[in-house]
Protein backbone atom coordinates (compact mmCIF):
# COMPACT_ATOMS: atom_id res chain seq x y z
CA UNK A 1 0.00 0.00 0.00
CA UNK A 2 2.88 2.26 1.07
CA UNK A 3 4.78 1.08 -2.59
CA UNK A 4 1.69 2.44 -4.53
CA UNK A 5 1.42 5.50 -2.79
CA UNK A 6 5.13 5.99 -3.60
CA UNK A 7 4.69 5.30 -7.10
CA UNK A 8 1.83 7.92 -7.59
CA UNK A 9 3.94 10.83 -6.03
CA UNK A 10 6.87 10.35 -8.56
CA UNK A 11 4.59 9.86 -11.22
CA UNK A 12 2.85 13.11 -10.17
CA UNK A 13 6.35 14.86 -9.79
CA UNK A 14 7.58 13.80 -12.90
CA UNK A 15 4.99 14.97 -14.59
CA UNK A 16 5.30 18.56 -13.20
CA UNK A 17 8.57 18.71 -14.68
CA UNK A 18 7.79 17.16 -17.88
CA UNK A 19 5.08 20.06 -17.98
CA UNK A 20 7.11 22.49 -17.08
CA UNK A 21 9.92 21.97 -19.65
CA UNK A 22 7.51 21.66 -22.39
CA UNK A 23 6.09 24.88 -21.61
CA UNK A 24 9.53 26.71 -22.00
CA UNK A 25 10.27 24.65 -25.79
CA UNK A 26 7.18 26.64 -27.06
CA UNK A 27 7.51 29.79 -25.68
CA UNK A 28 11.41 29.87 -27.72
CA UNK A 29 9.92 28.01 -31.01
CA UNK A 30 6.62 30.46 -31.21
CA UNK A 31 8.12 33.78 -30.83
CA UNK A 32 4.92 36.73 -30.57
CA UNK A 33 4.69 38.53 -33.36
CA UNK A 34 5.86 42.18 -33.39
CA UNK A 35 9.06 40.83 -32.74
CA UNK A 36 10.22 41.27 -36.29
CA UNK A 37 11.04 44.44 -37.24
CA UNK A 38 13.04 44.43 -40.56
CA UNK A 39 16.23 42.95 -42.75
CA UNK A 40 19.01 44.70 -41.46
CA UNK A 41 20.80 46.88 -43.56
CA UNK A 42 23.88 49.32 -43.45
CA UNK A 43 23.32 52.39 -45.62
CA UNK A 44 26.49 55.00 -47.07
CA UNK A 45 26.22 58.25 -48.62
CA UNK A 46 26.67 58.37 -52.15
CA UNK A 47 30.50 59.61 -53.98
CA UNK A 48 31.22 62.16 -56.41
CA UNK A 49 34.73 61.36 -58.37
CA UNK A 50 36.17 61.72 -61.62
CA UNK A 51 36.29 58.41 -63.65
CA UNK A 52 38.52 57.44 -66.39
CA UNK A 53 38.26 54.55 -68.72
CA UNK A 54 41.63 52.33 -69.71
CA UNK A 55 42.73 50.41 -72.11
CA UNK A 56 45.02 48.32 -70.78
CA UNK A 57 48.19 46.41 -73.04
CA UNK A 58 51.32 45.73 -73.06
CA UNK A 59 53.74 48.00 -74.50
CA UNK A 60 57.62 48.76 -74.32
CA UNK A 61 59.95 51.71 -73.48
CA UNK A 62 62.69 52.83 -76.40
CA UNK A 63 64.95 55.24 -76.20
CA UNK A 64 64.37 58.39 -78.35
CA UNK A 65 68.19 58.87 -79.26
CA UNK A 66 70.19 56.14 -79.71
CA UNK A 67 73.05 56.08 -82.35
CA UNK A 68 74.96 53.66 -83.44
CA UNK A 69 78.80 54.84 -84.10
CA UNK A 70 80.47 53.05 -87.03
CA UNK A 71 83.96 53.33 -88.62
CA UNK A 72 84.54 56.39 -90.85
CA UNK A 73 87.29 55.51 -92.61
CA UNK A 74 89.06 51.84 -93.88
CA UNK A 75 91.28 50.66 -91.87
CA UNK A 76 92.21 48.10 -88.65
CA UNK A 77 90.30 49.25 -85.76
CA UNK A 78 93.19 49.61 -83.22
CA UNK A 79 91.65 50.63 -79.61
CA UNK A 80 87.86 50.72 -78.07
CA UNK A 81 87.94 52.84 -75.50
CA UNK A 82 84.27 52.48 -73.72
CA UNK A 83 82.96 48.91 -72.32
CA UNK A 84 79.25 48.33 -72.07
CA UNK A 85 77.37 50.37 -69.44
CA UNK A 86 79.96 52.62 -69.36
CA UNK A 87 78.28 56.85 -69.06
CA UNK A 88 79.65 58.63 -71.92
CA UNK A 89 79.56 62.54 -72.54
CA UNK A 90 79.30 64.26 -75.90
CA UNK A 91 82.36 64.35 -77.86
CA UNK A 92 84.24 61.75 -75.52
CA UNK A 93 86.52 59.00 -77.37
CA UNK A 94 85.19 55.93 -78.12
CA UNK A 95 87.48 54.19 -80.43
CA UNK A 96 90.77 54.75 -82.33
CA UNK A 97 91.44 53.21 -86.10
CA UNK A 98 95.19 52.75 -86.90
CA UNK A 99 96.17 56.16 -87.93
CA UNK A 100 99.93 55.15 -89.84
CA UNK A 101 98.22 55.15 -93.39
CA UNK A 102 96.72 58.54 -92.91
CA UNK A 103 99.44 60.12 -92.10
CA UNK A 104 101.53 58.82 -94.78
CA UNK A 105 98.33 60.49 -96.32
CA UNK A 106 98.39 63.79 -94.85
CA UNK A 107 102.40 64.16 -95.24
CA UNK A 108 102.14 63.52 -98.94
CA UNK A 109 99.15 66.00 -99.48
CA UNK A 110 101.31 68.55 -98.11
CA UNK A 111 104.39 67.89 -100.41
CA UNK A 112 102.39 68.34 -103.25
CA UNK A 113 100.57 70.92 -101.87
CA UNK A 114 103.60 73.32 -101.53
CA UNK A 115 105.06 71.90 -105.23
CA UNK A 116 102.11 72.86 -106.68
CA UNK A 117 102.20 76.60 -104.80
CA UNK A 118 105.92 77.02 -105.97
CA UNK A 119 104.53 76.08 -110.05
CA UNK A 120 102.05 78.98 -109.03
CA UNK A 121 104.97 81.56 -108.20
CA UNK A 122 107.15 80.55 -111.69
CA UNK A 123 103.96 80.71 -113.82
CA UNK A 124 103.06 84.05 -111.95
CA UNK A 125 107.03 85.31 -112.91
CA UNK A 126 106.22 84.11 -116.18
CA UNK A 127 103.01 85.79 -116.45
CA UNK A 128 104.90 89.24 -115.67
CA UNK A 129 107.74 88.40 -117.87
CA UNK A 130 105.04 87.82 -120.96
CA UNK A 131 103.33 90.61 -120.16
CA UNK A 132 106.48 93.10 -120.10
CA UNK A 133 107.78 92.15 -123.50
CA UNK A 134 104.01 92.47 -124.90
CA UNK A 135 103.84 95.78 -123.44
CA UNK A 136 107.44 96.74 -125.34
CA UNK A 137 105.91 94.55 -128.63
CA UNK A 138 102.91 97.18 -128.39
CA UNK A 139 104.72 100.20 -128.06
CA UNK A 140 107.28 99.13 -130.89
CA UNK A 141 104.46 98.79 -132.98
CA UNK A 142 102.67 101.78 -132.86
CA UNK A 143 105.96 103.76 -133.63
CA UNK A 144 106.56 101.77 -136.65
CA UNK A 145 103.12 102.43 -138.06
CA UNK A 146 103.45 106.10 -137.31
CA UNK A 147 106.34 106.08 -138.86
CA UNK A 148 105.33 104.56 -142.29
CA UNK A 149 102.60 106.49 -142.53
CA UNK A 150 105.18 109.33 -142.50
CA UNK A 151 106.73 107.63 -144.84
CA UNK A 152 109.99 106.89 -143.19
CA UNK A 153 109.92 103.01 -142.76
CA UNK A 154 108.87 100.62 -145.36
CA UNK A 155 105.98 98.32 -145.02
CA UNK A 156 108.34 95.05 -144.52
CA UNK A 157 110.00 97.12 -141.21
CA UNK A 158 106.36 97.54 -139.78
CA UNK A 159 105.32 94.19 -140.84
CA UNK A 160 108.44 92.74 -138.77
CA UNK A 161 107.17 94.37 -135.42
CA UNK A 162 103.72 93.19 -136.22
CA UNK A 163 104.84 89.75 -136.05
CA UNK A 164 106.84 90.67 -132.54
CA UNK A 165 103.71 92.03 -131.48
CA UNK A 166 101.31 89.38 -132.17
CA UNK A 167 103.80 86.27 -130.91
CA UNK A 168 104.24 88.58 -127.46
CA UNK A 169 100.62 88.84 -127.51
CA UNK A 170 99.86 84.95 -127.45
CA UNK A 171 103.17 84.16 -124.99
CA UNK A 172 100.93 86.56 -122.67
CA UNK A 173 97.91 84.58 -123.33
CA UNK A 174 99.75 81.22 -122.74
CA UNK A 175 101.58 82.47 -119.50
CA UNK A 176 98.15 83.22 -118.19
CA UNK A 177 96.79 79.90 -118.96
CA UNK A 178 99.29 78.36 -117.74
CA UNK A 179 98.97 80.21 -114.23
CA UNK A 180 95.16 79.28 -114.44
CA UNK A 181 96.12 75.72 -114.19
CA UNK A 182 99.14 75.95 -111.71
CA UNK A 183 96.08 77.58 -109.64
CA UNK A 184 93.82 74.69 -110.10
CA UNK A 185 95.93 72.31 -109.27
CA UNK A 186 96.97 73.94 -105.89
CA UNK A 187 93.26 74.19 -105.11
CA UNK A 188 93.28 70.61 -105.94
CA UNK A 189 96.23 69.69 -103.71
CA UNK A 190 94.48 71.62 -101.00
CA UNK A 191 91.49 69.89 -101.09
CA UNK A 192 93.30 66.36 -101.30
CA UNK A 193 95.27 67.32 -98.30
CA UNK A 194 91.54 68.73 -96.33
CA UNK A 195 90.58 64.99 -97.51
CA UNK A 196 93.70 63.52 -95.99
CA UNK A 197 93.34 65.41 -92.74
CA UNK A 198 89.93 64.57 -92.85
CA UNK A 199 90.58 61.11 -92.85
CA UNK A 200 93.58 61.36 -90.20
CA UNK A 201 90.96 62.96 -87.43
CA UNK A 202 88.16 60.41 -88.22
CA UNK A 203 90.33 57.63 -87.44
CA UNK A 204 89.86 58.92 -83.61
CA UNK A 205 85.73 58.63 -83.17
CA UNK A 206 83.83 60.62 -80.64
CA UNK A 207 80.46 60.22 -78.39
CA UNK A 208 77.58 62.26 -80.65
CA UNK A 209 76.15 62.42 -77.69
CA UNK A 210 75.97 61.89 -73.88
CA UNK A 211 74.13 58.32 -72.78
CA UNK A 212 75.29 55.37 -72.06
CA UNK A 213 77.31 52.28 -74.38
CA UNK A 214 74.56 50.08 -74.88
CA UNK A 215 76.74 47.74 -77.20
CA UNK A 216 80.18 46.67 -77.84
CA UNK A 217 80.10 45.46 -81.44
CA UNK A 218 84.11 45.23 -82.07
CA UNK A 219 87.07 44.44 -80.66
CA UNK A 220 90.87 45.58 -81.45
CA UNK A 221 92.53 44.34 -84.40
CA UNK A 222 89.41 43.85 -86.75
CA UNK A 223 89.73 45.56 -90.36
CA UNK A 224 86.95 47.42 -90.59
CA UNK A 225 85.43 48.76 -93.49
CA UNK A 226 83.33 52.25 -93.48
CA UNK A 227 79.88 52.11 -91.73
CA UNK A 228 81.21 49.35 -89.72
CA UNK A 229 79.48 49.60 -86.16
CA UNK A 230 81.54 49.34 -83.39
CA UNK A 231 79.16 51.17 -80.83
CA UNK A 232 76.14 51.69 -79.33
CA UNK A 233 75.14 54.53 -77.26
CA UNK A 234 71.13 55.12 -76.10
CA UNK A 235 70.22 58.23 -73.98
CA UNK A 236 68.69 56.63 -71.26
CA UNK A 237 66.48 60.09 -69.43
CA UNK A 238 64.80 60.85 -72.62
CA UNK A 239 62.35 57.61 -73.46
CA UNK A 240 59.22 56.85 -75.46
CA UNK A 241 56.65 54.25 -73.97
CA UNK A 242 55.10 52.63 -77.11
CA UNK A 243 51.88 50.19 -77.46
CA UNK A 244 49.81 49.21 -80.11
CA UNK A 245 46.11 49.56 -80.30
CA UNK A 246 43.13 47.69 -82.22
CA UNK A 247 42.26 50.49 -84.94
CA UNK A 248 38.56 50.91 -83.25
CA UNK A 249 40.46 53.23 -80.70
CA UNK A 250 41.99 55.47 -83.33
CA UNK A 251 39.57 58.56 -83.02
CA UNK A 252 39.55 57.65 -79.45
CA UNK A 253 43.36 59.02 -78.85
CA UNK A 254 44.68 62.66 -79.19
CA UNK A 255 48.23 63.45 -79.23
CA UNK A 256 48.57 66.18 -76.75
CA UNK A 257 45.64 64.96 -74.36
CA UNK A 258 45.02 61.08 -74.34
CA UNK A 259 46.95 59.73 -71.40
CA UNK A 260 48.82 56.55 -70.70
CA UNK A 261 49.84 55.46 -67.48
CA UNK A 262 52.30 53.06 -66.94
CA UNK A 263 52.76 50.44 -64.36
CA UNK A 264 55.07 47.33 -63.50
CA UNK A 265 53.82 43.36 -64.05
CA UNK A 266 53.08 43.56 -60.42
CA UNK A 267 50.54 46.25 -60.95
CA UNK A 268 52.80 49.04 -59.28
CA UNK A 269 51.80 52.81 -61.41
CA UNK A 270 55.53 54.30 -62.52
CA UNK A 271 54.32 57.29 -64.22
CA UNK A 272 52.13 58.81 -66.21
CA UNK A 273 52.43 60.58 -69.59
CA UNK A 274 50.60 62.14 -72.37
CA UNK A 275 50.56 60.76 -75.59
CA UNK A 276 53.03 62.89 -78.08
CA UNK A 277 52.14 61.40 -81.18
CA UNK A 278 50.20 58.13 -83.21
CA UNK A 279 51.20 56.65 -86.37
CA UNK A 280 49.70 58.03 -89.39
CA UNK A 281 47.79 55.29 -90.53
CA UNK A 282 46.12 51.58 -89.60
CA UNK A 283 48.69 48.72 -90.43
CA UNK A 284 46.32 47.08 -92.88
CA UNK A 285 46.92 43.31 -91.89
CA UNK A 286 47.61 43.46 -87.79
CA UNK A 287 44.49 45.93 -87.53
CA UNK A 288 46.57 48.26 -85.03
CA UNK A 289 48.51 51.66 -84.93
CA UNK A 290 51.17 52.67 -82.74
CA UNK A 291 50.48 55.42 -79.62
CA UNK A 292 53.92 56.59 -78.27
CA UNK A 293 54.07 58.88 -75.26
CA UNK A 294 57.72 61.04 -74.74
CA UNK A 295 58.76 61.59 -71.22
CA UNK A 296 61.97 62.04 -69.39
CA UNK A 297 63.58 59.73 -66.75
CA UNK A 298 64.00 61.42 -63.49
CA UNK A 299 67.30 60.26 -60.94
CA UNK A 300 65.70 57.13 -59.15
CA UNK A 301 63.06 56.38 -61.24
CA UNK A 302 63.48 52.47 -62.58
CA UNK A 303 62.78 53.15 -66.18
CA UNK A 304 64.82 51.74 -68.79
CA UNK A 305 64.96 51.49 -72.92
CA UNK A 306 63.66 47.90 -73.61
CA UNK A 307 61.71 47.45 -70.44
CA UNK A 308 58.30 45.65 -70.84
CA UNK A 309 55.68 47.40 -69.11
CA UNK A 310 51.53 47.69 -68.89
CA UNK A 311 50.35 50.50 -70.70
CA UNK A 312 47.04 51.91 -69.73
CA UNK A 313 45.49 54.21 -72.36
CA UNK A 314 42.98 57.00 -71.28
CA UNK A 315 39.85 56.43 -73.52
CA UNK A 316 37.06 58.39 -71.74
CA UNK A 317 37.02 60.29 -68.91
CA UNK A 318 33.40 61.17 -66.78
CA UNK A 319 32.20 62.67 -63.31
CA UNK A 320 29.46 61.00 -61.39
CA UNK A 321 28.45 58.98 -58.42
CA UNK A 322 30.67 56.12 -57.47
CA UNK A 323 29.59 52.61 -55.38
CA UNK A 324 31.57 49.85 -54.71
CA UNK A 325 31.51 47.73 -57.51
CA UNK A 326 29.36 44.68 -55.17
CA UNK A 327 26.56 47.57 -54.07
CA UNK A 328 24.40 47.27 -57.25
CA UNK A 329 21.70 44.42 -57.51
CA UNK A 330 21.41 42.96 -60.38
CA UNK A 331 17.64 41.59 -61.08
CA UNK A 332 15.60 40.32 -64.22
CA UNK A 333 14.40 43.97 -64.15
CA UNK A 334 17.75 45.28 -64.51
CA UNK A 335 20.48 47.03 -62.46
CA UNK A 336 19.23 48.22 -59.08
CA UNK A 337 20.14 50.65 -55.90
CA UNK A 338 18.73 50.65 -52.99
CA UNK A 339 17.52 53.58 -50.75
CA UNK A 340 15.55 53.79 -47.67
CA UNK A 341 12.25 55.19 -46.88
CA UNK A 342 10.24 55.19 -43.70
CA UNK A 343 11.84 51.84 -43.20
CA UNK A 344 11.03 50.06 -46.31
CA UNK A 345 13.37 49.79 -49.18
CA UNK A 346 13.29 51.64 -52.41
CA UNK A 347 14.59 50.37 -55.47
CA UNK A 348 16.00 52.87 -58.09
CA UNK A 349 17.29 51.53 -61.51
CA UNK A 350 20.66 52.69 -62.53
CA UNK A 351 22.99 52.43 -65.20
CA UNK A 352 26.67 51.34 -64.56
CA UNK A 353 29.02 53.25 -66.50
CA UNK A 354 33.11 53.39 -66.56
CA UNK A 355 34.33 50.80 -63.41
CA UNK A 356 37.52 52.12 -62.01
CA UNK A 357 40.03 51.10 -58.57
CA UNK A 358 37.08 48.71 -57.75
CA UNK A 359 34.11 51.46 -57.80
CA UNK A 360 31.47 51.86 -60.46
CA UNK A 361 30.20 54.43 -62.04
CA UNK A 362 26.00 55.16 -61.60
CA UNK A 363 23.52 57.22 -63.43
CA UNK A 364 19.78 57.06 -62.58
CA UNK A 365 16.62 59.19 -61.46
CA UNK A 366 16.84 60.08 -57.70
CA UNK A 367 20.82 59.44 -57.25
CA UNK A 368 22.00 62.92 -54.95
CA UNK A 369 25.03 63.80 -53.75
CA UNK A 370 25.31 62.72 -50.07
CA UNK A 371 21.99 60.62 -50.69
CA UNK A 372 22.32 57.47 -48.27
CA UNK A 373 22.40 53.76 -50.23
CA UNK A 374 22.41 50.42 -49.01
CA UNK A 375 25.73 48.90 -48.84
CA UNK A 376 25.57 46.15 -46.81
CA UNK A 377 22.08 43.28 -47.28
CA UNK A 378 21.19 44.58 -50.23
CA UNK A 379 20.72 41.00 -51.41
CA UNK A 380 17.97 39.83 -49.33
CA UNK A 381 15.81 42.23 -49.79
CA UNK A 382 13.40 43.93 -52.20
CA UNK A 383 11.14 46.57 -53.12
CA UNK A 384 9.13 47.46 -50.47
CA UNK A 385 10.47 45.25 -47.68
CA UNK A 386 10.76 46.28 -44.10
CA UNK A 387 14.71 46.98 -43.00
CA UNK A 388 16.00 47.71 -39.90
CA UNK A 389 19.29 50.27 -40.90
CA UNK A 390 22.13 49.33 -38.33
Amino acid sequence: MKRIHLNIILAALAGAFLASCGGKNEEKAAPSQGEFQGTPVVLAPLEERDFTRYLTLKGTLEAKDRVIVSSRVNGTLEKVLVEEGDAVQEGQVLFRMDERTFRDQVTVAEATLAAQESAVEVARAQVEKAQASLHKATLDVERFRRLFQKGNVSANEVETYELDFQEAKADSTLAQANLAAQEAQVRLARASLSIARKSLEDCTVKAPMAGRISARLQEPGQELGVGTPVVEVVDPTLLRAVASLPADYYASVLPGTTTLRLGDAKGKALKEVTVTDKSPDIQPGLRTFQVRGLFSVAPGESLVPGQLVDISVALEHAHGFAVPLSVPVRRSSGLLLYAVEEGKAKAIPVQEGITQDGMVQVTGEGLSAGGMVVVEGQYMIQDGDAVLVK
